[in-house]
């Protein structure tokens, strides 16, 4: 999903992302994963600054579960 972030977003791109990934995250497919991506989601928001920055934020998340 993130690699289809624009490179440079407009305006309501990047505040939309930011709602939309802790919203996604207790609706994860597998309920343990779920309530761990919720707490990382929450202790590091996503980036949507740039599709780099959207995508380094989503891989360093995944890494980390």
């Amino acid at each position: 999903m993130m690699m289809r972030f624009p490179d440079k977003p407009i305006e309501d791109e990047s505040p939309m992302t930011k709602t939309f990934i802790p919203l996604f995250a207790p609706l994860y497919p597998w309920a343990e994963r779920a309530a761990h991506f919720h707490i990382l989601v929450a202790k590091y928001p996503p980036q949507s600054r740039s599709r780099n920055a959207a995508h380094g934020w989503a891989c360093f998340v995944h890494n980390l579960g």
